[in-house]
């Protein structure tokens, strides 16, 4: 990295420009879920400590309190971990003056207890048995409905498996029989659950009784993470004047907080809220096998939506089920505005994709998108695509924020950026031992869907699932590679290409689209995937050479910089105080 550390230096804001290029990454790629905090947090403490002292020049003070303030935020993340709350407040004792809410944290570390039962919990959750593991929770919270230990593995798997009402009867009881100073963590997430729940309104009322109990602790400041929930009820209930002072008071207390900083711009500015017709005929691709059910409910949505005479061209990749008979029926409907192309055997992914690029229609239209099988669209879904293409028309692709059907606070996909790569796969099981030259970030992962990933901005990937293309610039760039069949990593490969040629993809993360996961695959088939999936992942990794990887590396990260430079200058014409003078100046 250092090339790109040289480039920061030259042009970053001051605690920018002191940072570990490293930590700055990490930031750049995102701010948000415990996890990913606690690894940066780690990272920037490292770079903190010249042994076991702490540096005393301005990069060792800055990466002190940066890494602290992380490592705090991270905690309001995960607050009934009390191993992190410890860690959060040795972190801090680095930096005294760093607002935190002491007393709760200091609650979470003493109330915090590894039971016998622990050892069963783990054996289920190795074993998948997710039945299992609501059981053993369940009864263990009836007869200590205080316990932190068992409540936030309560949380971890109701938010994963849709579960809200039994999350919500848990809280309730929790709150009555927890410490004082953690009853707010249980106001907080039963927000979080009527938010999900599409009730913003209930989840403002409860949010802000978090922060209230929160700051009438003592050391009860910091609750940054509460400030964020409830400005996005306020948001969500098109209350931008209450949101806007919350976001005001977030950023200026932690200006490094990049996936909010963002989100913030495209709401202030209006870009969130735009529409694009498209121009150009579009021609709207899907191909399937043995999907019928999926693909019915992906062209109803479709049809519902402001289509703008876009077509339709379906391939049927050699299905057995009753896919041929729910495509005759939707001819029936659309009449020339679907064209279906029936293969007597399943050809995979790229050739598929190549295939329809090459169908007469298809050719026709100098627009062309993608989509999954399995997924729906909402009603201004294309025009959102269109607006991302306005924006940023020197991008190859323009791709969407996607998130899961069974819980659609779950995102499935946003902005992949390029990542330290892996350490070397170890040798056994599927993957042989070889150098590691890729990895995606997965900072979306990390968290529920609460806006902070609701931005638009060039990335290094975006998701196959649902992906806009202009023909010319599919010609210049070459079709899908035949390598990748039958499937996987074949979109990450021809966005790694773009990348190369400098057209990077641009992410909308005011368009998310609902998207199935597979499920209920026998264990061959699962091996038989997996084994594909790292065959192909080695394929695309041996297209580059380490120095191939850290020049993309850099280039994305320089276009990151760039673009997180110029909207937080933005943000104070749209009417916050300049958040970029706060950024420039310190952490």
């Amino acid at each position: 990295m250092a090339a790109f550390a040289s480039s920061v230096s030259s042009q970053s804001p001051i605690f920018l420009a002191s940072c570990p290029a490293p930590v700055l990454e990490r930031l750049l790629h995102g701010v948000s879920g415990r996890y990913h905090l606690e690894t940066t947090a780690r990272l920037a403490l490292t770079h903190a400590m010249d042994g076991h002292a702490l540096r005393r020049d301005a990069a060792g003070q800055t990466c002190a309190r940066l890494g602290a303030s992380l490592l705090a935020l991270a905690w309001e993340y995960d607050p009934l971990d009390g191993a992190l709350a410890r860690d959060a407040l040795t972190a801090a004792g680095m930096v005294p003056d760093l607002p935190l809410p002491r007393e709760a944290m200091v609650a979470a570390v003493h109330h915090f207890e590894t039971p016998a039962e622990a050892q069963q919990l783990r054996q289920a959750q190795m074993d998948r048995d997710l039945d299992r593991v609501r059981l053993l929770c369940g009864r263990m919270l009836l007869d200590a409905p205080g316990s932190a230990f068992w409540m936030r593995e309560a949380v971890a798997l109701a938010v994963y498996r849709g579960e809200l009402d039994w999350l919500d009867s848990l809280l309730q009881r929790f709150q009555e029989h927890a410490p004082r100073p953690l009853a707010w963590v249980a106001q907080r997430l039963m927000g979080d659950v009527r938010l999900f729940g599409g009730d913003p309104e209930a989840a403002r009322s409860l949010y802000a009784k978090a922060m209230a109990q929160v700051r009438a602790l003592e050391g009860g400041e910091g609750e940054t993470l509460c400030q964020l929930r409830l400005a996005e009820s306020f948001w969500r209930m098109d209350r931008v004047d209450r949101a806007a002072p919350l976001w005001q008071q977030a950023l200026n207390q932690r200006p490094w907080l990049t996936s909010h900083l963002l989100m913030v711009h495209d709401r202030l500015a209006g870009i969130a809220d735009v529409l694009e017709v498209p121009r150009d005929p579009v021609a709207i691709c899907l191909y399937s096998f043995n999907k019928a059910a999926d693909l019915n409910l992906a062209l109803e949505s479709i049809a519902q939506s402001r289509l703008h005479g876009a077509r339709l061209v379906v391939l049927d990749n050699g299905s057995t089920d009753a896919t041929p008979g729910i495509l005759a029926a939707w001819r029936a409907r659309l009449k020339d505005r679907l064209t279906t192309i029936q293969l007597p055997v399943n050809i995979g992914a790229p050739a598929a994709r190549n295939w329809l690029l090459a169908a007469p229609e298809v050719r026709a239209c100098g627009d062309i998108i993608f989509m999954d099988d399995d997924a729906t669209v909402p009603e201004d879904w294309l025009e959102r695509l269109f607006a991302a293409k306005a924006r940023y028309p020197e991008a190859g692709v323009w791709g969407c924020k996607v998130v899961d059907a069974g819980a659609p606070w779950r995102i499935q996909s946003a902005d992949f950026q390029l990542a330290e790569p892996p350490p070397m796969a170890e040798p056994g099981g599927f993957a042989p031992a070889y150098p590691r030259r890729i990895r995606l970030s997965g900072v979306h992962h990390e968290d529920m869907d609460v806006g902070q990933h609701d931005y638009l901005r060039p990335c290094a990937s975006v998701t196959g699932c649902c992906h806009l293309f202009t023909r010319e610039g599919l010609e210049r760039a070459g079709g899908f590679d035949l390598r990748f069949n039958p499937t996987q990593y074949d979109d990450l490969e021809h966005d790694l290409r773009l990348c190369r040629r400098g057209e990077f993809p641009v992410y909308q993360g005011s368009l998310a689209i609902v998207h199935k996961k597979v499920s209920g695959k026998s264990s061959q088939q699962e091996r038989r995937a997996m084994a594909s999936s790292l065959g192909n992942l080695y394929k695309l990794e041996m297209d580059y050479t380490d120095e191939e990887v850290q020049d993309l590396r850099e280039r994305c990260l320089a276009m990151l910089l760039a673009d997180m430079h110029a909207k937080a200058a933005a943000l104070e014409a749209y009417g916050m105080r300049p958040v970029r003078s706060a950024w420039c100046s310190g952490v």
